[in-house]
């Protein structure tokens, strides 16, 4: 009869490697070792992608409190997510202008002009929409279904 060990033992190959299974610990959950990367990769992606004139003038504030307000909010996973990406996917095309509702208007004339699908538009308007919101701005624009 063949046993097949149900985990490694000590000494083991995969317990000296230093990897995803040194860092845990038995109180450890994935769920915060995967909130850490995606801080660590976040930071990374933000200072490769904005310029330091980005920061000075303070155009990365906003964007990086709606992160850490959808983190908070009481939203479906890939809700969280999506917003968050169509938030950076403006905040892309933005440069180093300030987020405004004009500037928003113009991202989706943008996203129109490239040929974007209508629900395309539709779901990164009512992801800017919650970003203005939360801004304290009202984003108004008349879209057809």
């Amino acid at each position: 009869m063949v046993t097949i060990p149900t985990r490694p033992e000590l000494g083991t190959r995969r317990d000296t490697e230093p990897g995803l299974q040194a860092h845990l610990t038995p109180l450890q959950s994935l769920d915060s070792l995967a909130d850490a990367l995606v801080e660590k990769i976040r930071g990374r992606i933000l200072d490769q992608s904005v310029g330091i004139s980005a920061y000075a003038t303070g155009v990365e504030q906003p964007f990086e409190q709606w992160y850490h307000e959808l983190n908070q909010r009481d939203l479906a996973p890939n809700t969280r997510t999506r917003y968050w990406q169509i938030a950076r996917a403006y905040r892309g095309w933005l440069g180093s202008s300030k987020p405004e509702v004009s500037n928003a208007k113009a991202f989706i004339a943008h996203l129109r002009e490239r040929q974007y699908r209508q629900n395309s538009i539709l779901l990164y308007y009512r992801g800017l929409r919650a970003f203005f919101a939360f801004l304290g701005q009202e984003l108004q624009i008349k879209l057809r279904k």
